[in-house]
């Protein structure tokens, strides 16, 4: 990739006006061992330019993001539709929606071919880094106070989806449908999605085997012997609460900022590639179950979710909001499938990563093995008390 982009892709951007008009790159300095950062879904690389206009230098720092080369890798993770999310997002949706860079990261240029070039896939951004963001390392659970800043940025950004559907509806709808599902792509759970069913099942006889809530947990059984269906469900727009959600809205994705004392008082947010239309909740309980603890969502969650909407609230404007029991109604329908998302991200993020090209080769018999052995004390734990916690708000399963 090093070579094309400095050969091919930055000599495009730049006459493609990605650096203002008449724009002229004098240097690049591309770190190649920047390769192999700690994402899941692409490379990254990251590259210093001097950029020269109208006798002025500027020097810009920019996150390069490519698609990854394995085509094994491309379809279990479904990494062509999620960078065509991803351009089509930082190039049309979010300016369209009024979103800025008190969310997200400047744009500078993307090239998406859904499949058909990946390796002119690419996504030139902002290096947030280098105005003091970072993305939080420390365990997966966040303290109240980012939990807090995460969720009034998460309101501001799910806000700009209630104005703009209420004031251009049909426009809105429009671009809402160029959107594609880059996570729940097909009945059969391939992928990614088959460590669901084995990780699910090994949680749910967890707390059956210790006589816990055992009716309620068999029957949640039985309805994810069906699971594409039943998750089909929960994400289908529900009115007139659905806005436009980040979709894999975790600390991973987020980017913090710190002032001198080492209080977060920014964040900001990356990785557009699952966004989907679908109920606030999609984001909100995901965000809950995989980045607090249980002692935290038992005590805190009313003043979660109305921390959430005061700030939506005040977001919108002169656009009328649903009253907050709508979404707390909604919190309880549609959770659920925050746990359900947590039973194949948590083990990635507690585990060492996948080999998808070994992992290809496996029987299905032999890969449901593997992912039930995956999930180890650790996961299983963090598991079962989201699930616990589940039923404990008496959340529909």
């Amino acid at each position: 990739q090093l070579e094309m982009l400095e050969e091919e892709i930055l000599p495009a951007a730049v006459l493609a006006g990605a650096f203002g008009d008449d724009a002229e790159l004098v240097k690049c300095d591309t770190q190649e061992d920047s390769r192999g950062e700690d994402q899941f879904a692409s490379i990254i690389m990251y590259s210093s330019l001097k950029i020269k206009q109208k006798n002025k230098t500027d020097k810009l720092r920019l996150v390069i993001k490519f698609n990854q080369e394995s085509r094994v890798f491309r379809e279990a993770v479904s990494t062509d539709a999620q960078l065509q999310n991803e351009v089509f997002m930082y190039e049309n949706l979010l300016p369209y929606l009024g979103i800025d860079e008190e969310i997200i990261p400047k744009f500078y240029y993307g090239v998406a071919t859904g499949g058909k070039s990946p390796e002119l896939d690419v996504l030139i951004l902002q290096d947030l880094s280098r105005e003091g963001y970072q993305v939080r390392k420390t365990n997966l659970s966040l303290d109240y106070d980012h939990v807090i800043l995460s969720l009034r940025q998460l309101a501001k950004f799910h806000s700009a989806s209630f104005v703009t559907k209420q004031k251009h509806e049909e426009r809105f709808f429009e671009k809402v449908d160029l959107l594609r599902e880059a996570q729940w792509v097909s009945e059969k759970l391939k992928g990614v999605n088959a460590s669901l069913e084995p990780v699910l099942k090994k949680v749910v006889q967890t707390l059956i085997s210790k006589n816990e809530n055992v009716p309620i947990l068999q029957t949640f059984l039985e309805k994810m012997k069906t699971p594409y269906e039943y998750i089909l469900k929960l994400l289908e727009a529900t009115e007139p609460l659905s806005v436009v959600c980040h979709g894999d809205f975790q600390k991973s994705n987020i980017l913090f900022k710190y002032n001198e004392d080492g209080v977060a008082v920014d964040a900001k947010f990356v990785d557009f590639g699952t966004v989907r239309y679908a109920s606030p909740m999609v984001d909100i309980a995901f965000f809950l179950f995989s980045n607090t603890t249980s002692t935290a969502r038992r005590k805190h969650l009313d003043d979660f979710l109305t921390e959430y909407y005061e700030v939506l609230k005040s977001s919108s404007g002169d656009v009328q909001i649903p009253q907050i029991e709508l979404f707390e109604q909604e919190f309880h329908a549609k959770a659920v499938y925050g746990f359900i998302d947590c039973c194949i991200q948590i083990p990635g993020a507690i585990c060492e990563p996948l080999d998808w090209e070994e992992l290809a080769s496996l029987s299905p018999e032999r890969l449901q093995q593997f992912y039930t052995e995956r999930c180890g004390e650790e996961t299983t734990s963090l598991l079962c008390d989201v699930l616990r916690d589940l039923v404990h708000f008496k959340c529909s399963l």
